[in-house]
């Protein structure tokens, strides 16, 4: 149930990130739309005017595009700032949480001479009907790692 809870949280979280990327994405495109628009219309009018020439209309077009590649950079750092630090605040709230196994006060150490791991036959799976393992066995001796 915890860690329902704790998902939960990570999940509306991790939304309200996902909607204010979009609400920055969508400002920026509008901003940026609208100033290309104005800034082709202006150079267009020039050009008909014969102050501009139709070379000077492409470069202020390539010149606006070259400015919104770094927009778009920041966003996604923006972005990337913002989920790294909702996982962090998820991190550190599992961190917190209490075991819900805790030693008895003054419990002696676990004392273990000859200690072996035997795992036989295990079978895992997520509930929606994917397996993981299926009929996994070994066994890890005395001072063996895996």
């Amino acid at each position: 149930r915890r860690y329902d809870a704790s998902l939960a949280g990570y999940e509306r979280a991790s939304v309200e990130t996902a909607t204010s990327l979009a609400y920055l994405n969508f400002g920026q495109s509008a901003i940026f739309s609208v100033g290309l628009t104005a800034m082709m219309f202006l150079s267009g009018q020039s050009v008909v005017a014969g102050a501009m020439t139709v070379g000077d209309v492409v470069m202020i077009n390539g010149l606006l595009f070259q400015l919104s590649v770094p927009l778009n950079f920041l966003g996604t750092v923006y972005r990337e700032l913002r989920q790294s630090t909702i996982d962090m605040e998820a991190l550190f709230g599992l961190t917190a949480q209490k075991s819900a196994v805790e030693d008895t006060p003054g419990a002696p150490s676990l004392q273990v001479s000859r200690g072996r791991v035997e795992l036989k036959d295990v079978t895992f799976g997520y509930g929606d009907g994917r397996e993981v393992l299926q009929g996994v066995s070994f066994a890890v001796e005395p001072n063996q790692t895996v």
